[in-house]
């Protein structure tokens, strides 16, 4: 088992960050809903690490499977929004490059976090 950091554990790290940024974000203009799914997130992630045997890795799928639906429904938002850009224009705005690559980076570390969750750490039973 190698517990190094590595591109498992950077894609985790980085999804947490980008939605942690997300939920404050959306905090400020007074939705609550990604910092609920973060919180979310955060509970069953430290669960996961608290419990032996094969915990931290289902948490990390689990966490894995919600990156990968977000970056789908952006996806399908934006298809939408291709077909039909008067449904809301504040979102057909919000289509810019970051987005595109925030929904990139869903999706593909979704995909990474399902088929290959990165290992705890030293000495973890996981």
């Amino acid at each position: 088992m190698n517990s190094g950091i590595g591109g498992g554990h950077v894609l985790l790290t980085l999804t947490v960050v980008m939605w942690a940024w997300r939920a404050v974000d959306y905090a400020l203009i007074g939705s609550f809903a990604p910092l609920g799914v973060l919180a979310f997130g955060l509970v069953v992630l430290s669960l996961g690490a608290i419990v032996t045997g094969r915990g931290w890795r289902v948490a990390v799928r689990l966490w894995g499977v919600i990156m990968l639906l977000a970056g789908l429904a952006r996806t399908a938002l934006s298809i939408a929004l291709a077909f039909d850009p008067s449904v809301s224009i504040h979102a057909a705005e919000a289509q810019t490059l970051f987005y595109h690559a925030a929904t990139l980076l869903h999706l593909i570390a979704g995909g990474w976090l399902i088929i290959s969750p990165p290992a705890l750490a030293n000495g973890a039973r996981t």
